[in-house]
């Protein structure tokens, strides 16, 4: 466990001075319209901050993917299931991607800290050692919608880097590692506690996520190199390249070009409930090849236009 020095690359990061890495007005003015944008997971660096849970109870608030609007019944334990705190939050966090968060209210200052718990840079007395979750550093994130429901199938992440700011705020940098399904709400406040169900990967043939995984990096490769070429900007060519995209199976980069290439959080959410992962794969080459049509034609316009007032 690594606590963030204040000189520290992470820490300049967390108080929101990233080193831009790819063409962001490029990103911001065509990319989005496609609804996606390029980040890499280490230049994905906003700084977020909690959602407010409403007045709605949660129990009547959780709501399953598959059926909007019916809540998760509480029920006994679960064989196979474990009790988690959750982070509700306007933010869909996925597995194999790095989630950044500012942490300010009182009762998640409390829940973090004891979550770092044996770790350095704590505040004194925030600590609850009585907690089963002490120095556990592990928790949940499920997405909270703009209608205030807060999604039953969200993610487990883990703590790696933290760092404490002289006026108690917590700024941390997690690891997402799972996807889970609430079953039942144990504890709606000061904080959020669930049981939860951990989903497996769907079995799927291997030559055909295979095939689709590198089909889909490609077309990442691709999307960064034109946003880049239409922007005119001075971008290292590792970033152009992730090593994600060589280096990680089709399990793990289904989510993290969800997480890094869609910025729309309810396609995200989406994404994340999908069990299958050649369904996820398919969905996210069918709009970073949209996003490179739109992308090669804009370029095509811009050039033709320059070529018009150039011979004028």
């Amino acid at each position: 466990m690594k606590c963030v020095s204040r000189g520290s690359t992470v820490h300049r990061h967390l108080e929101g001075n990233p080193c831009a890495t790819y063409p962001r007005r490029c990103i911001g003015s065509c990319m989005a319209r496609r609804r996606i944008q390029t980040h890499t997971a280490d230049s994905w660096l906003a700084t977020h901050q909690q959602g407010k849970l409403l007045s709605t109870p949660i129990r009547e608030r959780i709501v399953c993917p598959a059926r909007r609007g019916q809540t998760v019944v509480s029920a006994s334990s679960n064989t196979g299931t474990r009790v988690i705190p959750i982070f509700p939050l306007n933010v869909v966090a996925m597995p194999a991607s790095t989630v950044y968060l500012n942490i300010f209210e009182a009762r998640y200052r409390v829940l973090f800290s004891t979550l770092l718990a044996g770790s350095q840079d704590l505040e004194e007395g925030l600590v609850d050692h009585d907690s089963p979750f002490c120095g556990s550093r592990e928790f949940g994130m499920c997405f909270v919608g703009q209608n205030g429901g807060v999604c039953s199938i969200g993610t487990l992440l883990r703590i790696e880097e933290h760092v404490r700011l002289d006026d108690g705020r917590l700024q941390i940098v997690n690891k997402g590692l799972e996807r889970f399904k609430v079953v039942n709400v144990q504890q709606e406040k000061p904080v959020l506690i669930c049981e939860v169900e951990f989903l497996e990967q769907t079995d799927e043939p291997a030559s055909e996520l295979e095939d689709l995984r590198a089909q889909v990096a490609e077309l990442c490769r691709n999307n960064l190199k034109l946003s880049g070429r239409f922007e005119k900007s001075d971008v290292p060519a590792s970033a152009l390249d992730p090593p994600q995209l060589q280096t990680l199976g089709p399990h793990d980069l289904s989510f993290w070009v969800a997480f890094n290439f869609f910025p729309d959080v309810e396609a995200k959410q989406q994404l994340l409930e999908t069990d299958s992962t050649v369904e996820r794969l398919k969905k996210e080459q069918e709009v970073l090849q949209g996003n490179l049509n739109y992308l090669s034609a804009a370029s095509a316009i811009r050039g033709a236009f320059k070529d018009d007032v150039g011979t004028s």
